[in-house]
């Protein structure tokens, strides 16, 4: 029922304890033998209540579990479990999965990190395909304001994230402004162009001017191949309208040193005649 030779070793537990078992197991489980040792006392304490339930459990029907072996920091062992229908002995493999589960792991984690991203920073960050489709947006997108939203042409509004998944921006805006960024979106994906800190101007879902500044770069799968594309677009309304307000003083500011110089040039001029 066990293969001798393989590349998972395999053993057979019965009440608990390991009754036959491939040569291979022990050196998998970091023990001298595996043979007539309680399948608890190789593992880690914290998967004991882990393997104890899938021991008590498993049927004909095989099932995988993953534990640790006591002795060996960071070793992750699949089991694959079968109860025999002859005599209900425990028949199993064990594999090696470290590095599976530390991609697991990584991966995991990457996508905790992307969805604090996408939930907290106030951006608006944006996943299209190569179609111009939405795939996942920041909460951001809709400007975080029970008031705001993005409405369509037709009238349609989209209050909440995501109510943007799948959509194209010819769903979601006016066709004019569509027209612009699905063309942008083409050549970025297309052509591989990046679209850097562009300033744009438009207005709000209450008819209020605001400025942003969007950036956009192709998205890449495993093989390099482009797959879409990844964008941010920032508010940048306050920055723009105080520059423009600086800019308005600079301009009086200089009148006002044109007149200043016209006004004084006569007097000036007299003096220095005397």
């Amino acid at each position: 029922r066990v293969a001798r030779e393989g590349p998972d070793p395999g053993f057979v537990v019965r009440d608990g304890t390991i009754a036959y078992a491939a040569d291979e197991l022990a050196d998998l489980l970091d023990s001298e033998a595996a043979e007539g040792t309680a399948l608890l006392d190789l593992l880690r304490e914290t998967d004991a209540e882990t393997i104890q339930s899938a021991l008590a459990s498993v049927q004909e029907e095989p099932i995988s579990v993953r534990v640790a072996p006591a002795s060996v920091a960071q070793r992750v062992v699949e089991f694959g479990l079968r109860r025999a229908a002859t005599d209900g002995a425990i028949v199993g493999t064990a594999r090696d999965v470290t590095e599976d589960e530390l991609d697991r792991e990584a991966m995991e984690e990457a996508a905790a990190q992307l969805d604090s991203l996408l939930r907290n920073v106030p951006m608006s960050i944006y996943f299209k395909d190569h179609l111009g489709r939405h795939e996942r947006v920041s909460d951001f997108i809709t400007m975080t304001d029970p008031d705001d939203y993005i409405m369509n042409a037709e009238g349609k509004i989209h209050p909440h994230a995501d109510d943007i998944i799948g959509k194209t921006d010819f769903d979601l805006y006016e066709a004019s402004f569509a027209e612009e960024t699905v063309e942008d979106d083409m050549r970025v994906i297309e052509e591989e162009e990046r679209i850097v800190s562009r300033l744009e101007s438009g207005t709000t879902s209450h008819g209020e001017p605001i400025y942003t500044s969007t950036t956009k770069v192709p998205r890449y799968d495993d093989q390099g191949e482009v797959v879409g594309l990844v964008g941010v677009t920032i508010d940048v309304t306050d920055r723009v309208t105080h520059r423009e307000e600086l800019e308005r003083q600079n301009e009086r500011l200089n009148e006002f040193a044109e007149v200043l110089t016209h006004d004084l040039r006569n007097p000036l001029n007299i003096a220095s005649g005397y």
